[in-house]
């Protein structure tokens, strides 16, 4: 249940923008030093997209390593001592490139014919550099996930002396073993005073915003579909608009996407819902981090009555609209997170 009260610490709710992407990427360490030499460090913040090359992180043989409460620990070796990585190129993704198509808004336009031309370019650019990888390490190295609008990178199972190796290559800006990332709990809106920009107090001379025409990214456990903080309309009495357009959906609950199931309903607050885990359940939150963080950022104004305590809670933009992206199971593995990113 989302609460306006003070949660547990963990990672923060920014007001409305997408918010837990940075979350799961924030931990990051990097490993291609062969510029200098690799040698195991404590986590840092270094973003998946920074430039300089970034450290392996401390390698474990536990054969189910898991993250615990606000760490994180690397994907175990498999019985031929690999593991997957992230090998990032010095190009550019889509998304830094001057010729990609963009909107009136300096929106990214993926579908136009510019920006599939540079797609292409970039697949082809891949192409090349995984062969190159292939002949680094002596062996054919089979592509697991290719990404190439907000990161030029592919994922590939490597053993950690291949991939010290393959970040040797001048073609290779920064490579990362896969970890886990421990999901979290967040704070409530008034530990943020977002009643101040709800009646536009903490904005002199502009229009207060409930985040009215906002949609929000949730890239985590998934979401409680069926939850009243995700209803089409709230306690309020508020509708939400669609900005897709009424009942016009993205994901799973699009009937033109390959997995679609009418048992996902999504609704004109909750416009699109995807998975990347394969765990069997679709884009149903099976942890519940998912919900909560989504309820946090923009849940729906819900009366809340606990016994005799009968409080009206809301998220912090509880008027934007949202679409979850299923990536963790009981941990959020790194190539899930990009993906979704994608």
């Amino acid at each position: 249940m989302p609460t306006s009260s003070p949660a547990t610490r963990g990672f923060s709710a920014p007001l409305i923008n997408l918010i837990a992407i940075a979350c799961l990427l924030a931990a990051q360490q990097s490993l291609a030093q062969d510029r200098p030499q690799l040698a195991p460090e404590q986590p840092s913040a270094t973003p998946l997209a920074a430039a300089a090359p970034i450290q392996d992180r401390p390698i474990t043989d536990a054969p189910k390593a898991r993250a615990t409460r606000g760490g994180i620990v690397p994907e175990p070796l498999d019985e031929r001592g690999q593991a997957s990585y992230l090998v990032r190129f010095t190009e550019q993704p889509l998304a830094m490139r001057s010729t990609a198509t963009r909107g009136q808004t300096g929106r990214l336009q993926v579908d136009a014919p510019a920006s599939q031309a540079v797609l292409e370019e970039l697949e082809q650019t891949q192409d090349r550099h995984l062969q190159a990888i292939g002949e680094r390490v002596s062996r054919n190295v089979a592509l697991k996930r290719r990404f190439r609008i907000t990161v030029n990178a592919v994922a590939v199972r490597l053993s950690p002396d291949e991939a010290r190796e393959v970040s040797r290559l001048d073609s290779v800006a920064h490579v990362e073993r896969n970890y886990a990332a421990a999901p979290n709990t967040d704070a409530g809106p008034e530990w943020i005073n977002a009643p101040d920009i709800w009646d536009g107090s903490a904005v002199p001379g502009m229009t207060g915003s409930r985040g009215e025409g906002v949609i929000i990214g949730i890239v985590d456990t998934g979401i409680n579909m069926q939850h009243p903080s995700f209803a089409e309309t709230d306690a309020d009495g508020y509708t939400h608009t669609n900005p897709f357009g009424t009942d016009q959906f993205v994901g799973w609950c699009d009937p033109a996407h390959p997995d679609f199931d009418p048992a996902f309903e999504c609704n004109n607050k909750l416009i699109g819902a995807w998975d990347f885990t394969g765990e069997g359940d679709g884009p149903e939150d099976s942890n519940g981090h998912g919900s909560h963080v989504a309820a946090t950022a923009a849940g729906n104004v819900v009366d809340a009555a606990f016994f005799d305590y009968q409080p009206r809670i809301s998220g912090v933009a509880h008027r934007a609209n949202l679409i979850s992206y299923d990536v963790c199971i009981d941990s959020c593995r790194t190539v899930d997170v990009v993906a979704a990113v994608e």
